[in-house]
């Protein structure tokens, strides 16, 4: 795996949600949390239909970016606080991850190693 990068970068539909920056440190009540979240996961998990009693990394990101952007869709910011703490902690070669809806999918993909593109917010005016 590639060298740690400094943030990470959570799309919806090609918008920018969310970022993780590795820079800084998470508080102890957050460590402990992922620990929590790794002790859950250690009990298996349920991605795309499937149980998986052991996963592996890949699959462990997979679905902590799946919960993360349907946490996002709910609005519901704890939930994809922690999960992208988790990504940001966990994954340090994850610079992206990817989602798009299909009418009622989601599709995420995760993006290691190519940074994320900067994007600014451009206010319209108004027309009178």
């Amino acid at each position: 795996m590639t060298d740690k990068v400094e943030k990470l970068v959570v799309f919806l539909d090609g918008v920018s949600q969310v970022e993780f920056h590795r820079d800084r440190e998470l508080s102890a009540s957050q460590r402990d949390y992922l620990a929590h979240m790794d002790v859950r996961m250690d009990q298996g998990i349920d991605l795309e239909g499937e149980r998986i009693d052991a996963p592996d990394p890949l699959q462990r990101a997979t679905f902590v970016a799946r919960t993360l952007v349907l946490a996002l869709l709910e609005e519901d910011q704890g939930i994809a606080a922690a999960a992208c703490s988790w990504l940001g902690d966990r994954v340090p070669e994850l610079t992206q991850v990817q989602a798009r809806r299909d009418g009622e999918q989601v599709q995420v993909e995760l993006v290691f190693g190519e940074p994320a593109p900067n994007q600014a917010r451009v206010e319209m005016p108004t027309l009178s």
